[in-house]
């Protein structure tokens, strides 16, 4: 089995948080990414001067994967459900319409699709999207810094957490509340990913319940909440 070097970061406005792991035969372990860098941190200040810090003082590791990790506030989501058909058809279907599914022109946009089984009779999806010129900033940070081609993949953070929590098959959904920048999101992980998201004001407790009863009632089989 190859080790793989693996990176995790998440930055918002006010914070940068990492964690540095080695992924092997003898599964994951906390491991240093350079010489005198904790191998996970906490940062407060300035989100993005903090990530430019910390990538300038990372040494270059061909063998390191970085994710980055933003908060749902800064990524839009939509939701559909289409009849039942196969998984290329589908991702055709919502390209073909992608500028019926966001408030932004589709060439001002970087986007991706998960699919997921919905009844017999329907194909269920989530549609991520962000600004284009956010994320290239964010590029550019990594390619000023060299690590550029490090760079595996930026998404939600609830994304990101819902592949690290390995849900196994034939376990039911996970229901979760996570408080990010400013909302509160209310999420169903399963073995397929997310499977439902959205958002409410962190003080908004009336509205985060709502969405925790919405939640609920659209996985009935949902177990527990995190």
């Amino acid at each position: 089995m190859i080790t793989r070097h693996l990176l995790g970061i998440y930055v918002d406005r006010d914070s940068l948080q990492y964690v540095s792991v080695v992924k092997g035969l003898g599964g994951l372990r906390i491991k240093s990414p350079g010489a005198g860098i904790a191998p996970e941190a906490k940062q407060m200040g300035r989100g993005y001067l903090l990530l430019r810090e910390f990538l300038r003082i990372l040494p270059q590791d061909r063998k390191r994967q970085i994710y980055l990790t933003l908060p749902r506030s800064q990524v839009f989501v939509r939701t559909f459900s289409l009849p039942a058909m196969a998984a290329e058809d589908a991702l055709s279907a919502i390209q073909s319409s992608l500028a019926l599914h966001v408030h932004l022109a589709p060439d001002e946009i970087f986007y991706d699709i998960q699919f997921f089984q919905g009844s017999k009779k329907t194909v269920e999806g989530i549609l991520y999207y962000a600004p284009r010129g956010e994320i290239e900033k964010i590029q550019k940070l990594f390619s000023d810094a060299g690590h550029l081609g490090s760079l595996t993949g930026i998404f939600p953070l609830s994304h990101g957490l819902a592949a690290l929590w390995e849900i196994k098959g034939g376990e039911p959904p996970r229901m979760f509340c996570l408080d990010q920048e400013g909302v509160s999101e209310v999420g169903v992980a399963s073995r397929e990913g997310l499977l439902f998201t959205m958002t409410s004001p962190v003080d908004g407790g009336e509205e985060r319940n709502l969405l925790l009863k919405t939640a609920q009632a659209k996985f009935p089989e949902t177990h527990g909440r995190i």
